[in-house]
């Protein structure tokens, strides 16, 4: 799905992706400084109740989508740069550097796992 049209809503729509409550991001792609229940009643219906709102929702997942991919990418990287730190600390008979490394990956393969829903293997336990 492309841009929206409307250059307010698309601004919404990027607001709520970056984790913005809908109250604050309407506020904001509006104009709105006060933050009552006017705000939170407009937000409120821009989400669900108007002919642009399904449009809305969906720029909204597939912006978040993207945020996913986007962090996934940069978590792998994070995770093969902390495993071949790790190696390298084995190597220079670094132990201590060595062990802190391996509990980082296993923290990030736990947070990876949790995130694709699927749970750590009870074959491997992770413990330290």
């Amino acid at each position: 799905m492309a841009e929206l049209k409307n250059h307010r809503h698309e601004q919404f729509c990027q607001l709520v992706a970056l984790g913005q409550p809908l109250y604050k991001a309407y506020g904001q792609a509006y104009g709105r400084k006060d933050s009552g229940a006017a705000l939170r009643s407009n937000a409120a219906r821009l989400w669900t109740h108007l002919n642009a709102s399904p449009k809305i929702r969906k720029r909204v997942n597939e912006l978040m989508k993207k945020k996913r991919r986007a962090c996934e990418l940069t978590l792998q990287r994070c995770l093969d740069d902390m495993l071949d730190t790790a190696d390298l600390a084995r190597a220079a008979g670094q132990y201590g550097a060595s062990i802190t490394a391996q509990k980082a990956l296993a923290g990030g393969y736990v947070v990876i796992a949790r995130e694709k829903a699927v749970p750590p293997n009870p074959h491997f336990p992770l413990i330290f």
